[in-house]
């Protein structure tokens, strides 16, 4: 089967690309939120994942030189600012920082108290755990970028650091899947392929320029 064929759900695919890091799922999830009538193929997933796992590496290579140099052991959602600031260029940062900040602090403001308290075959009430990207306000994957920071580097990760990248990767996914989605429109298409991912950069100087 042609690979740029449209379908509803990311298919599992032999790849070169280890599992671990794939982010093809949460790519959908945000399709869904910016074009919920449009598909995606399999190659055009496939490219936007690496362009997020890009983005992933490039800050965290920053933050850890940042780390560096102030002989710190932990890599804080300060250090994902500051390395957010060195990579992208011109209007993005300002937004991807917004994006940032909002994540933190919806975080902050839910704690595991109000999650909804489920009963036990015991007659006890037990709280439903809420995880790390549903407190955050997120689709992209907190935990698993959590522990590929802790791979990635020699360093501790303190928790907002992965809840401030995971916004900043959900907020760049968000942008290129809505211009390339534009773009397949404006073909009279449902199905976004690279060659529309190609033309979205090419429609936005700063997308261009970041990658």
């Amino acid at each position: 089967t042609n690979n740029d064929e449209g379908h509803d759900e990311p298919q599992p695919k032999k790849a070169k690309l280890d599992t671990d890091k794939r982010l093809n799922m949460y790519i959908y999830k945000v399709l869904k939120q910016v074009h919920p009538d449009a598909r995606i193929s399999n190659n055009a997933i496939n490219v936007i994942n690496n362009m997020m796992l890009d983005i992933f590496y490039r800050v965290l290579h920053q933050a850890l030189s940042l780390c560096d140099m102030k002989n710190s052991k932990t890599i804080t959602s300060r250090d994902i600012q500051s390395s957010i600031r060195i990579v992208l260029p011109g209007e993005i940062v300002k937004h991807a920082i917004h994006e940032g900040i909002k994540a933190l602090t919806n975080f902050n403001s839910k704690s595991n108290s109000d999650s909804t308290p489920l009963p036990t075959g015991g007659g006890e009430v037990k709280k439903s755990r809420v995880s790390q990207s549903d407190r955050a306000g997120l689709q992209f994957p907190v935990s698993k970028i959590s522990t590929m920071i802790r791979e990635s580097g020699n360093k501790k990760v303190a928790i907002g650091a992965p809840i401030y990248l995971s916004a900043v990767m959900e907020y760049l996914c968000a942008e290129v899947l809505e211009l390339a989605g534009d773009a397949a429109k404006d073909n009279n298409l449902k199905v976004i392929t690279p060659r529309h991912i190609a033309i979205s950069k090419q429609c936005d100087e700063e997308l261009d320029t970041l990658w």
